[in-house]
């Protein structure tokens, strides 16, 4: 690691900013984002006037880490990448690992699929490097379990999520980083049918978050909405519906409404109202989701596809000749971000079958089935 400088005012210099920056982890870790990142910012900014690098990484990180709560992903994967060059700059191989592991979600956020896997290979090997630290090699698993989660390896996913807990349990059972694991690994039970048993996780998860973050914090809105979706997924839609009301409570008081959180819970919400019948309640919902996550993303991001489906699904049930053109849009972001192959492209072709089917229009619907197969 690069030595700190001579000048006993620069020393002193950094030492304030290092207090700052422990505040900002404070006030992060308390969920209050908003002050987090002000100082986390007002660090990365006198830090861009000192040569010493491992402080610049330091500040970045921070930023990073903070933004990808409440501001945009783009300031969040610029910032850390800021932090890991800065962090290989300045020698700090731990950092430069904890750069590299968070921006393979970066990439898998923005379905950059191969570069999340360059990442991944780049944090491991940093990792390795200081001799696999539990705690950054658990971080490493989780972020490889997220990536394999979204390009469709749920037994990797569930193997290195599994993995990851299991490290993160051996420092202590009651950490933050323990109910992270948690909710992503209920979340791959349920999508490979063990339904019950993502239920099961998500509830332990809620139990632990609550014990040691309290009832109205970010992580537990998070939380509550693993246990919302694992609820649906058993059946228990009338269940379902308030833990994700609550979630959403939760976000919109800390994010406000035009965030992607939010947003998120919509979503949560109108699968939840559709499954109980409620399909002008669904399309409400889902096309404010939409509205924004087309404003903080634009019109064709993989999740804005995600959306367009959902909403022309639950337009299938009432007006088939209004979800044809979102039920296509969808389609057309899908193969773009996932490629034809994937199954959320098929999952999508089927409800573009089902519809035209709806429409009488039975020969494309058969065409278009046979696409989904």
């Amino acid at each position: 690691r690069q030595e700190e400088p001579v000048d006993p005012r620069v020393r002193a210099r950094i030492a304030e900013l290092r207090a700052v920056l422990r505040r900002a982890e404070v006030d992060e870790a308390a969920g209050h984002y908003a002050d987090s990142l002000a100082l986390a910012r007002e660090v990365a900014t006198a830090a861009d006037g000192i040569d010493h690098a491992p402080l610049r990484a330091e500040a970045y990180y921070r930023v990073g880490v903070v933004a990808r709560q409440i501001a945009t992903a783009a300031e969040a994967e610029a910032s850390l990448l800021d932090a890991a060059t800065a962090a290989e700059t300045g020698r700090d191989d731990a950092l430069a690992a904890a750069g590299w592991i968070r921006l393979v979600g970066a990439a898998r956020i923005r379905t950059a699929f191969d570069v999340g896997a360059r990442r991944a290979a780049l944090g491991r090997a940093k990792v390795a490097r200081i001799g696999d630290p539990p705690d950054l090699l658990a971080d490493f698993l989780e972020s490889r379990a997220a990536l394999a989660d979204a390009r469709g390896d749920l037994a990797g996913s569930r193997s290195d999520y599994e993995e990851a807990l299991a490290l993160h349990e051996s420092l202590g059972a009651e950490r933050p980083r323990v109910v992270s694991v948690l909710t992503g690994l209920a979340e791959v039970y349920a999508e490979l049918g063990e339904r019950a048993r993502g239920l099961t996780t998500a509830e332990r998860a809620l139990a632990l978050v609550e014990k040691i973050r309290g009832g109205a914090h970010p992580q537990t809105a998070d939380v509550l909405s693993a246990v919302g979706q694992a609820q649906g997924y058993a059946g228990k839609h009338e269940s379902a519906r308030p833990t994700i009301e609550r979630a959403l409570a939760i976000r919109r008081r800390i994010y406000g409404d035009d965030s992607e959180p939010v947003a998120n819970s919509r979503n949560d919400l109108a699968a939840q109202l559709r499954a109980l019948g409620d399909l002008g309640g669904a399309e409400a919902e889902l096309a404010a989701a939409l509205a924004i996550r087309i404003r903080l993303d634009g019109p064709d991001s993989a999740v804005v596809g995600l959306l367009e489906d959902n909403l022309g699904w639950v337009l299938a049930g009432v007006r088939p000749a209004d979800a044809l053109p979102h039920l296509e849009r969808a389609l057309t972001i899908e193969r773009a971000a996932y490629g034809p192959d994937d199954r959320r492209v098929g999952h999508t072709q089927h409800h573009v079958a089902m519809t035209l089917h709806l429409l009488g229009r039975d020969r494309e619907a058969s065409v278009a089935l046979g696409r989904a197969l």
